[in-house]
């Protein structure tokens, strides 16, 4: 997360998911609303994605700029 940022990332209203549970049993979820937005979230965590790579290259910039200039704020305190 990049405190003081916020973004509205487009995800999929409804997903499905197949995993593997503790005992390594196969098993598939079907989820909406936030609990969709919720796990692809979280997936974007595994594969080490951030909030920024969803970004377009616009949008990335502004970002970028806005933490730039929070993080001088912050070392001038």
């Amino acid at each position: 997360s990049f405190p003081g940022i916020r973004e509205d990332i487009e995800r999929a209203e409804r997903i499905t998911l197949k995993a593997f549970d503790q005992d390594g049993q196969p098993f598939e979820l079907a989820a909406e609303g936030l609990l969709a937005s919720a796990i692809q979230h979280e997936n974007d965590h595994l594969n080490g994605e951030l909030m920024i790579d969803h970004l377009s290259v616009l949008r990335r910039r502004l970002v970028h700029r806005a933490m730039t200039k929070r993080a001088a704020a912050d070392a001038a305190q």
